[in-house]
């Protein structure tokens, strides 16, 4: 036998979402545990046709509810989770080199990162970075940066082979280390 007790007295009979207040009261009837969904238990208890329909009613509506704020989470939740997917960074290989002056020796991998941007005609800025000889091109383009970082990369390396090595400091040395064990000058340059 299931054991029926009325909430808190409230006027039940308004308009709308009244008779079941999912903040403070809940539903309208108060059940045991026993019961079945089926509201069978809840006629045989001596409940009317009408208790039983609102009853039924109530539980469809907060469950409605709870599923209508789950939903809305869920929507929140995946634009959060494809934002910083946006943001996430990756890696491409660079196997060529368009100059006379040099050419890679292997291939070079270069990290990817992506930004939002007020000033980016797509409104995103993409930045290629070689992280170990601290070297990174941004524009607009992906194409375009990894252009602008290979121009970078040789000009660099330019300038470094350049110059007597005794006489760099510490970041170009360590610049020079680095670019040499993936780019070799090529003879006559």
């Amino acid at each position: 036998m299931m054991v029926t007790n009325r909430l808190p007295a409230k006027d039940y009979r308004s308009t709308g979402s009244d008779y079941c207040n999912v903040g403070s009261e809940g539903d309208f009837w108060q059940e045991d545990a026993g019961q079945d969904s089926s509201g069978k238990v809840a006629q045989a208890a001596g409940m009317s046709d009408w208790q039983t329909d609102l009853r039924l009613a109530s539980r469809l509506f907060i469950q409605q509810l709870e599923l209508k704020h789950s939903l809305q989470y869920l929507g929140t939740r995946i634009e959060t989770l494809e934002s910083q997917l946006d943001t996430v960074p990756y890696s491409i290989q660079i196997v060529f080199v368009d100059s006379d002056f040099c050419e890679l020796t292997r291939q070079l991998p270069l990290l990817v990162t992506t930004y939002t941007s007020d000033t980016a005609e797509e409104g995103v800025e993409y930045t290629v970075c070689f992280v170990e000889a601290n070297l990174a091109a941004t524009d607009e383009s992906l194409e375009r940066a990894v252009d602008a970082f290979k121009s970078r990369l040789i000009s660099k390396f330019k300038l470094l082979t350049t110059h007597d090595p005794t006489k760099l400091g510490r970041l170009p040395t360590k610049q020079l280390a680095v670019l040499n064990s993936v780019l070799r000058r090529i003879d006559g340059a």
